[in-house]
């Protein structure tokens, strides 16, 4: 999919619908503790990360999309935000995240990533010990969610009952699983939150 000619356009309502009722679910899986350097990965237009200025310190948001991360920028300069930046970097393609980070969390981008094992060992490598990764995506599907995007060139989101997870990262739960919202977007695949606690041993 090319981001950066549908980055003009992309905060329609369905999706900033959307994006508020996720960010919801991150604030309530992260309820209970103080976050001090977060990142986004796969930010978009940062949709998300706006609805959760005010419960985490810092946020760091990258995309590998130049358009999507120009308008991230025009936000935080308008809206004269203080703990936000935000960077073009292709992680999957190696570019190297500047910091460590306590939280990391990605709204309905890994299903557009082939490899997510190696993504997910690289993010893992830049969390503090003791850190969280909150993942929402879709839900494992038909094809259906995408359907109308010839230029679609990832999966079909995750099964959950496959997820992988061991001792050393604690699966906690997810919410939305199978229920259907029509008001929101959430229609087919519906996106579900997984958060894991991580003990410092990258070895996912």
């Amino acid at each position: 999919m090319n981001f950066n000619e549908k980055a003009q356009n992309w905060d329609t309502e369905e999706r900033m619908m959307r994006a508020h009722l996720i960010s919801k679910e991150i604030e309530k899986a992260i309820a209970g503790e103080t976050y001090h350097n977060a990142l986004e990965f796969g930010c978009g237009t940062g949709l998300v990360s706006f609805n959760l200025l005010l419960v985490i310190r810092e946020m760091t948001l990258v995309d590998s999309s130049k358009e999507m991360i120009h308008i991230v920028k025009n936000k935080i300069k308008n809206c004269a935000i203080h703990n936000m930046s935000a960077l073009e970097l292709d992680i999957v393609k190696d570019d190297q995240l500047p910091a460590q980070y306590d939280l990391i969390y990605s709204s309905m981008a890994l299903h557009h990533v082939a490899d997510t094992k190696k993504l997910l060992s690289k993010l893992y490598k830049h969390m503090e010990k003791g850190g969280r990764i909150c993942i929402v995506d879709l839900t494992e599907e038909d094809g259906k969610f995408h359907k109308e995007d010839k230029e679609f060139d990832g999966h079909n989101g995750f099964n959950l009952l496959a997820f992988p997870y061991d001792s050393k990262k604690e699966r906690l739960g997810y919410r939305y699983g199978n229920q259907k919202n029509d008001d929101c977007g959430l229609r087919v695949g519906l996106p579900s939150v997984v958060k894991y606690r991580w003990d410092g041993h990258a070895e996912y």
